[in-house]
């Protein structure tokens, strides 16, 4: 089949080409770039169209109630809609010293498809692929701060810091965020303090990650 390549890239047959029913209308579905119905992530996973995985395809959920999911140009990663989870920690600051919020725990009430983000270590969130988020850190005080205490969030090394916020004496909450950052790949967002003030307080902290495109 010679056939025509239309607006939307999908291939159908001529009125003057000769063709074969079965092959060539299968080649007109295959080139259609249609949302496919999916049963479960297994299903999802065996899907092998005839050129291979692409960039963009769509598949629908049907154990996610109907969710459009769409593959990632990594090839390994199926986003879906709004992506959102939030993260929280409590941790005694040390005076003088580097800190963060110490182990994440999820907060599974507040995610929307969020289980992309993971805390891979203390302090720290891993935003999954190449990407546009969103990410925010407030963080509490048990007491009023006396001296001089910030909040930043850097790179994995704590070697760059994207954002900062310093929490002026007197006050006892803080925030910093950054709302829009583009990962190039895969990577880690760490959450880091520092206070002049005495030890022996506590600091809660809530997290709050976003995947915006």
């Amino acid at each position: 089949m010679t056939g025509v390549t239309r607006w939307n890239k999908t291939k159908t047959m001529a009125g003057a080409d000769g063709w074969n029913l079965t092959t060539d209308t299968g080649t007109a579905l295959d080139t259609a770039n249609l949302i496919v119905p999916v049963a479960s992530v297994t299903e999802r996973n065996a899907l092998t169209p005839p050129g291979g995985k692409y960039s963009g395809m769509a598949v629908a959920r049907q154990d996610v109630g109907g969710m459009i999911e769409v593959l990632d140009p990594d090839l390994a990663t199926w986003t879906r809609g709004i992506q959102h989870t939030e993260f929280t920690g409590s941790t005694v600051p040390t005076s003088g010293a580097s800190w963060g919020p110490g182990p994440l725990t999820r907060d599974t009430a507040q995610d929307k498809n969020g289980a992309i983000f993971t805390s891979p270590s203390n302090d720290r969130v891993a935003l999954p692929a190449l990407g546009l988020y969103c990410f925010s850190v407030r963080v509490q005080l048990s007491v009023a701060a006396t001296g001089t205490t910030w909040v930043a969030i850097t790179n994995d090394t704590n070697t760059v810091t994207y954002t900062s916020y310093d929490i002026q004496p007197g006050a006892q909450t803080g925030a910093a965020s950054i709302p829009n950052f583009y990962a190039a790949t895969a990577q880690n967002l760490r959450v880091v303090f520092y206070s002049t003030t005495a030890g022996g307080y506590t600091l809660t902290t809530r997290i709050r990650a976003s995947r915006i495109g």
